[in-house]
């Protein structure tokens, strides 16, 4: 869940915990591989009054966080429950056109549901793995590059918080 204070919005991403349950039961395929199938995430928008929801996409991933900059929703998301090397994927709803556009994200896969922007929308802040190395990076937003702010030598980040 994520609240937009610009538009006055609360985004909100849900799944059927019978589904994922009944999903996990039957798996198909060799004994010992992942084969889980996403329950359907569907994203809502609602009003500070939770009065208003519209259904903004729905799809069969996981929603680890949601993001906003006032002029789209960010979804970052994987497609398989607990594959590393699969890159998750970064979905974006643009609240003018009303439109998804769905494209990898540029790491090995977003560790945790922890990210946000920066104050001025141009930046993501995530915990990834890149060239094996686990951190805090800065995900440039117009340059698409990936800069490493905290790796630490020994342990490993485990989650963040963006406070804006």
């Amino acid at each position: 869940m994520v609240v937009d204070s610009i538009n006055k919005k609360v985004f909100i991403a849900t799944y059927s915990m019978k589904e994922a349950r009944y999903n996990v039961m039957h798996q198909d395929g060799p004994a010992g591989q992942d084969n889980f199938v996403m329950p359907l995430h569907t994203v809502f928008q609602t009003d500070y009054d939770f009065t208003n929801t519209v259904k903004l996409f729905d799809e069969h991933l996981w929603v680890r966080t949601l993001m906003t900059d006032g002029n789209n929703l960010v979804a970052l998301c994987d497609r398989k429950y607990n594959d590393s090397t699969t890159p998750s994927m970064v979905f974006c709803y643009n609240f003018t056109s009303k439109k998804v556009s769905k494209k990898p994200w540029e790491s090995a896969r977003l560790q945790v549901g922890d990210a946000n922007y920066s104050a001025d929308g141009k930046k993501i802040y995530a915990i990834s793995t890149i060239d094996e190395k686990r951190g805090l990076y800065e995900y440039d937003t117009d340059t698409l590059k990936q800069t490493p702010l905290f790796v630490p030598e020994k342990g490993f980040i485990n989650n963040i918080q963006i406070i804006k």
